[in-house]
C-alpha cells in the first residue's frame, strides 16, 4: 500500500511538474545588421536602418549600440552615392562617393571619427524587400587627429527606415 500511495505521489508530483515546464520562451537569434572590428575590438549594432534620399539614388546607414550599463554610446555613419552594386571609395572630401563616421562615448559626449579613407562594397541592393548589405572598411581621425581602424565591417542584410 505505501509503495502505491510513494507511486501515486510521484506521478502527480512529476504531472503537475509537466504542466508548468510545458510553457516554453524560445529566444529567437536574430544576426546583427552592422558588424565590425573598432581597433581589432569587435562591434555589433543593436539598432540599424538606412534611408535613402535623391530619388534612392543615394543611401544614408546608420548603425547605434547604447549600453545602458555605462550610458557609452557607440555609432557607425556610411554614405554613399549610387544605386549599383559595387565598390564605393570611402573619401572626407566633400564631393565623395561615400563617405562615413564612428563615434563613442558618454552619451551625451561623444568623440566623432571621420573616415579619412577607406572602401565600401555593396553586394545587394534589393529595392522589393528594402535591404541592404555588404562590407566595409576604413581609417577615421578625430578633431585632435587621435585615429581608429574599422576593418571587417559587415552590412547583413540592413533595413529601409
Amino acid at each position: 500500500m505505501k509503495k502505491i500511495l510513494l507511486s501515486f505521489g510521484i506521478v502527480l508530483f512529476l504531472f503537475s511538474c509537466t504542466k508548468e515546464s510545458a510553457t516554453t520562451i524560445t529566444e529567437t537569434v536574430v544576426p546583427k545588421s552592422l558588424q565590425a572590428k573598432v581597433d581589432g575590438v569587435s562591434f555589433s549594432s543593436n539598432a540599424t536602418y538606412y534611408y535613402s534620399t535623391f530619388l534612392d539614388t543615394s543611401y544614408n546607414i546608420a548603425a547605434n549600440y547604447l549600453d545602458g550599463n555605462t550610458n557609452v554610446s557607440t555609432s557607425f555613419s556610411i554614405s554613399f552615392f549610387g544605386d549599383t552594386i559595387g565598390t564605393y571609395p570611402i573619401s572626407s572630401a566633400t564631393d565623395a562617393v561615400a563617405n562615413a563616421s564612428y563615434s563613442n562615448g558618454p552619451f551625451s559626449n561623444s568623440v566623432t571619427y571621420t573616415a579619412q579613407s577607406g572602401t565600401l562594397y555593396i553586394s545587394k541592393i534589393d529595392t522589393v524587400a528594402k535591404k541592404i548589405s555588404g562590407t566595409f572598411n576604413f581609417v577615421a581621425k578625430d578633431a585632435s587627429n587621435n585615429t581608429k581602424t574599422i576593418t571587417e565591417g559587415k552590412l547583413i542584410d540592413v533595413a529601409k527606415f
